[in-house]
């Protein structure tokens, strides 16, 4: 079995089994996202555990003491944004936050640049999104649930892929 198929059983698998598919009943964050490329619409909701730290220090140290503890997420979407919300929900619970951010940053360079050296190669089943950079508009579909989770963390509560001022915490924009 070639890598290529590999990838794309994995992509199937999630999108028909979402891991973490469902609404939290109570949740610190929650976004709306939306691609009105395809139409996809989905919500994340997800609760954080601050383990120490001070609520006066600046935002990022703060954050590196806060836990994603549950993420889940609904979704009316195609199978590439259904599978890339389930396959981000377990890649991410359990982190810091900040950790999270940067698994964020680092899937966002995977998917959008085709010079494989110059990119972090994703942790876990993200690997299953490696030839999406040739589609631009499929990018979105898989980006859209993580740019909801940041979007989350701002108090962004809607979000679209054709938002052209989208920041992550200053690091730029989202394409």
């Amino acid at each position: 079995m070639s890598a290529s198929e590999l990838y794309q059983r994995v992509i199937l698998d999630h999108n028909r089994n979402p891991r973490n598919y469902g609404e939290l009943t109570q949740f610190d964050y929650f976004a709306r996202g939306f691609n009105p490329i395809c139409g996809d619409r989905l919500t994340v909701f997800f609760s954080v555990e601050n383990r120490g730290g001070n609520e006066l220090q600046e935002i990022e140290a703060f954050r590196s003491h806060e836990i994603l503890s549950q993420m889940r997420f609904i979704s009316n979407s195609c199978a590439l944004c259904r599978a890339s919300a389930s396959i981000m929900t377990e890649v991410l619970t359990g982190n810091p936050i900040g950790k999270c951010l940067n698994i964020f940053q680092d899937f966002m360079d995977f998917i959008q640049t085709e010079a494989r050296d110059e990119v972090k190669e994703p942790i876990g089943d993200l690997k299953a999104f490696s030839e999406i950079y040739r589609f631009p508009a499929r990018r979105k579909c898989v980006s859209l649930p993580w740019k909801t989770f940041v979007a989350a963390l701002n108090q962004h509560h809607d979000v679209t892929t054709e938002e052209s001022n989208y920041s992550d915490q200053g690091k730029g924009t989202i394409k």
